[in-house]
């Protein structure tokens, strides 16, 4: 009776080198979607505050 492997792929260089860029793209797709978000609730808040303080002068 033969021993099955545990599913562990062994990819060969061309195909390790397509998975990391896919992952730093993905990973800068996330870090860039982050940082609109951040931009976003920074814009949301300062219109906030610009609508419940009128004219301080």
């Amino acid at each position: 009776m033969k021993k099955r492997k545990m599913g562990v792929k062994i990819m060969n260089n061309s195909e390790a080198k397509k998975t990391k860029e896919n992952f730093e793209n993905e990973l800068e797709n996330l870090f860039n979607g982050s940082k609109q978000v951040e931009n976003f609730v920074k814009v949301s808040k300062s219109d906030e505050n610009s609508e419940t303080k009128p004219d301080q002068k």
